[in-house]
């Protein structure tokens, strides 16, 4: 495909693969030869690398203040990682922490 990295989170990917089921999408999600970051709020984000599937926890939070640029900040967060060719876990937990 044209993408390489993926960012997305679950409405987005929801509106992608036009169903209301986040393991339908995720499935779909896999068949495509790219690596994604999907954002759960609370519950993480899932890791999709050219069809392996794993999950990474979202940071803790004391107290939800505003989420505006909060994915944009997860982006970063894990361009940061990837460019440094840390793990994909490690690259999600830092994307969770800037986002946080």
């Amino acid at each position: 495909g044209m993408v390489d990295i993926l960012f997305a989170n679950e409405s987005e990917l929801h509106a992608l693969y036009q169903t209301a089921d986040f393991d339908t999408a995720i499935k779909a999600l896999s068949r495509e030869k790219t690596l994604a970051f999907v954002t759960r709020s609370a519950d993480g984000c899932a890791i999709v690398n050219h069809g392996a599937v794993q999950t990474a926890p979202a940071a803790p939070i004391d107290k939800l203040v505003d989420t505006t640029g909060a994915g944009d900040l997860f982006a970063a967060g894990v361009l940061f990682g990837l460019a440094r060719d840390l793990p994909l876990k490690r690259c999600a937990a830092i994307g969770a922490i800037a986002a946080a």
